[in-house]
């Protein structure tokens, strides 16, 4: 198949596949994809590795629904075989909400470490399994891949908090809140992403930023950050750091879209309550700088026609 340039394997029930493509003897028959730009998996993870390290052609567009159990080994590996196409990938979805981790140190952010050599990366999607231990990404995470992906334009770093879409195994008792970022956190990073202009988090902490990094910048350009929770002590506090150093940043808690819809719980009121300040600033800001005086204002031409007015 030296012309596919789109392959998409998903799980079927019939396992001879698999079994073929694991099978040393038969990997030489399958081909190389060389010229194969976007592929679609959802595989076990040791299915997954075996395919990808089949691709010799330039992927672009990746990916990856992983299932069933893993281990920190099998992450290790799939992230360097991830790694290998670092020269043209572009688009890297990956997702293991489905998998089962083998053991506390199973799916942790560092096992994906490799993947920080695709700096062509203009967009990517991880999708975590919501186990205990099994994934922090916490401020200096985002500060690595914020300088480790320049292009980068779409940022999606979250887990799963559907139990209903859980593997039933090891559920129980084992979910648990990510760590998560920092809006401090966030406002650094986002010195190194000229190119950044969306952004979800499951979680991002702005409980304590009163005193904010001497080395922070203003960032003018518009950003859309979405996120599941964002904790905080004081609304107002929140508002006036965004107001200084992310005017143009839009915060919206996942509960709020679409835009219609009004918040229902104690944050989502928080985060819009924040986000008003902000506009008000942002208004007061631009009047200030630009201010209106009457002679800008020109009389419409239509009201010289007009011959009586009732009011």
């Amino acid at each position: 198949m030296p012309a596919l340039r789109l392959l998409d394997f998903s799980r079927q029930s019939d396992s001879s596949v698999h079994l073929s493509l694991r099978a040393p003897a038969r990997t030489t028959v399958v081909g190389s994809f060389g010229a194969l730009e976007e592929l679609r998996l959802n595989q076990d993870i040791t299915t997954t590795t075996v395919v990808l390290n089949l691709i010799t052609g330039p992927l672009r567009h990746l990916e990856c629904m992983v299932e069933g159990h893993i281990t920190a080994e099998a992450m290790d590996r799939l992230a360097n075989t991830i790694a290998r196409l670092h020269a043209t990938l572009e688009e890297l979805e990956l997702a293991l909400w489905k998998t089962i981790p083998a053991d506390r140190n199973a799916a942790r952010w560092q096992h994906m470490d490799a993947i920080r050599q695709c700096r062509k990366l203009t967009y990517l999607n991880i999708l975590s399994p919501p186990f205990r231990n099994a994934f922090d990404f916490t401020d200096s995470n985002l500060a690595a891949i914020s300088q480790s992906f320049p292009e980068l334009g779409e940022l999606s770093i979250s887990w799963s908090s559907n139990r209903d879409d859980l593997p039933q195994e090891g559920v129980e008792d084992d979910v648990v809140a990510e760590k998560g970022v920092t809006l401090c956190g966030l406002a650094l990073a986002l010195q190194h992403w000229p190119n950044i202009k969306s952004i979800f988090f499951t979680i991002i902490h702005a409980e304590d930023i009163f005193l904010p990094p001497t080395q922070l910048e203003r960032i003018a350009r518009t950003i859309e950050v979405t996120t599941s929770s964002m904790p905080m002590s004081s609304p107002a506090l929140v508002a006036f750091f965004l107001g200084r150093w992310l005017p143009n940043c839009y915060f919206l808690l996942e509960e709020l879209a679409p835009l219609t819809h009004l918040p229902e719980t104690e944050n989502g009121k928080q985060v819009a309550f924040a986000m008003a300040i902000v506009e008000s600033i942002r208004c007061f800001g631009q009047f200030v700088d630009d201010p209106l005086y009457p002679k800008q204002f020109e009389t419409p031409a239509i009201l010289g026609e007009l011959i009586g007015m009732s009011l």
